[in-house]
């Protein structure tokens, strides 16, 4: 018995003496326990910017909104009955032209810009004949842009064409992987909503479904590096398992069935300067969906909007703006000067 519990100490001890060796040796290579940050901000009226969405998992909410970080900066985000960011002043209600519907995340909203320095508001500048619709949301990836498109079409005449923004960063929306799941709790306007997220079945097929905003940290990461370590290998691996840049080209896929079955011109336009948005890029002229690069190098001084906040900046919109009338003309789309 006592041999017994002495090989249980010496066990324990060693353990100890493992944790302790592994502790030290990844806080020597620079990681840390993780430290979830706060992105308080200041949002009037109401205090909150989403809602929730039954299909989406959040929406915007109508009306104007004055919006205040933690560093002082504010902007005002004006969204209409329908929730999507306006890009022309007034009420888009009446405004008649051919619909041009634009689908991204918070690039596409503008985070961090006034109504009027939004590439979609430029792109409505550039195309006055047309009526553009703003359905960027932060946080969306590719597969909410897609249940957009599909439920605005129940109840809404088919654009003539629409816009899809992709970015790299999507794919671990789409598939609302652990470390999606890790940063989305630290924004405390959607800290709980539910996610939709999708995935390939054994037989490679587009599966979806909806999930709670929930994340299950590894215990003691807070506290030790070495846990903190352990869980970020863990989240690699089950990136790296996920298939997430094919699922995104799945829902692309998908995207450009339902645009063909309403007789839509889709356009995909990438937005991040990356080789997997290249990827993808060129993954679409393969296969026949239009598509081109609209992207600006960010790390260029003045393409973020610092230093106040890391978004795009007014002047990167201008250039979005550009480039994607640009890639429209190109394939022969528009009407007019």
């Amino acid at each position: 018995m006592k041999k017994a519990l002495l090989g249980v100490l010496l066990g324990f001890l060693a353990l100890l003496v493992f944790l302790l060796g592994a502790e030290l040796v990844v806080r020597g290579q620079g990681h840390e326990p993780w430290a979830p940050g706060r992105r308080e901000i200041q949002v009037v009226p109401g205090g909150e910017l989403y809602q929730p969405d039954p299909v989406l998992g959040y929406r915007h909410r109508p009306g104007p909104f004055a919006i205040r970080l933690t560093n002082g900066y504010k902007w005002v985000a004006t969204h209409g009955q329908d929730t999507l960011r306006r890009t022309r002043a007034g009420n888009r209600e009446g405004a008649g032209g051919k619909g041009l519907w634009v689908f991204g995340c918070s690039f596409t909203h503008g985070w961090s810009l006034e109504d009027d320095q939004t590439y979609p508001w430029k792109l409505q500048e550039k195309l006055p004949t047309y009526d553009v619709r703003n359905f960027g949301v932060g946080g969306y990836g590719t597969l909410q842009s897609y249940l957009q498109l599909d439920r605005e079409l129940e109840s809404a005449d088919p654009p003539e064409i629409c816009v899809l923004a992709y970015a790299d960063f999507h794919d671990a929306r789409n598939t609302f992987l652990r470390e999606r799941r890790k940063s989305v709790i630290t924004w405390n306007t959607r800290q709980g909503l539910p996610q939709p997220h999708a995935w390939l079945n054994d037989e490679g097929e587009l599966e979806w479904g909806t999930d709670e905003s929930v994340y299950r940290e590894f215990p003691g990461m807070r506290r030790f590096a070495f846990a903190h370590f352990l869980e970020q290998r863990y989240n690699e691996r089950e990136a790296a398992r996920s298939r997430s840049h094919d699922v995104s080209k799945a829902i692309i896929e998908r995207f450009q069935g339902l645009c063909e079955e309403h007789g839509i011109r889709l356009f995909v336009a990438g937005i991040s300067d990356h080789e997997d948005t290249a990827d993808v890029l060129a993954w679409c002229r393969e296969r026949g969906i239009a598509a081109g690069d609209i992207s600006v190098p960010l790390d260029e001084p003045g393409n973020r909007n610092l230093p106040h906040n890391a978004h795009p900046s007014a002047r990167a919109n201008q250039e979005y703006a550009r480039r994607l009338r640009a890639g429209l003309e190109a394939e022969g789309w528009l009407d007019g000067p």
